[in-house]
């Protein structure tokens, strides 16, 4: 969820005959929850990262159109990129992709020496996506293992937090909060005379 510029599709284009100029191009969205409320900001690149069109803000009644001018050369393969946003109030375990539904009419394509229209073939289908919230998960290590210091003693590791994150996407820690007690559970107010025999509290990074 809140994902940015997320790769759904790639259409791989390939001429015959004579170079082609692609000038128009239709996707159609899908989501098993709601399309809407899902995906927003659809955009297409070349290859080489280059947009083509304009950004398609939302998908009307499932569809994003572009207009553009990109040339595939004859007996080459060329590359179309699909991207969107991932609406940060999208449905959790939504499945959604970005298809090209029609190709013979989804795409208009121009011979460039012949200027004839182009009859389409083939298929562009893309992968299911499913929308995932970030997960967190924050754990004690069992090191270092009880026991006893000397007063005066520097530089003791007194605990080994453990973060692991989900798999939907990386995760940016920015506070945590560390409370001492001499109980065997931690205080309600957090109040605890084990709080006047530590200074120079810091943590460190292990990686």
């Amino acid at each position: 969820k809140g994902a940015t510029a997320v790769h759904f599709t790639s259409i791989n284009l390939y001429a015959t005959g004579e170079d082609m100029e692609v000038s128009d191009l239709t996707l159609s969205g899908a989501s098993d929850q709601t399309l809407t409320s899902d995906l927003a900001n659809a955009y297409i690149t070349d290859e080489d990262g280059n947009q083509l069109g304009s950004t398609c803000s939302a998908f009307a009644s499932t569809e994003c159109s572009y207009s553009f001018s990109y040339t595939v050369p004859k007996e080459t393969n060329k590359v179309i990129k699909v991207y969107a946003d991932v609406l940060s109030g999208a449905t959790t375990d939504a499945v959604t992709h970005i298809d090209m539904d029609t190709v013979a009419t989804d795409i208009t394509t121009t011979g460039v020496a012949s200027a004839t229209d182009i009859t389409e073939t083939g298929t562009a289908t893309g992968s299911n996506m499913t929308v995932q919230a970030p997960t967190l998960v924050a754990a004690m290590a069992n090191s270092p293992i009880a026991g006893s210091y000397v007063s005066g003693s520097t530089e003791v590791t007194v605990g080994r937090l453990l973060l692991t994150a989900g798999t939907s996407e990386d995760v940016k820690v920015t506070s945590i909060k560390v409370v001492s007690d001499d109980a065997a559970t931690i205080a309600a107010d957090g109040d605890s005379a084990a709080s006047t025999n530590w200074q120079n509290i810091k943590l460190v990074d292990n990686n």
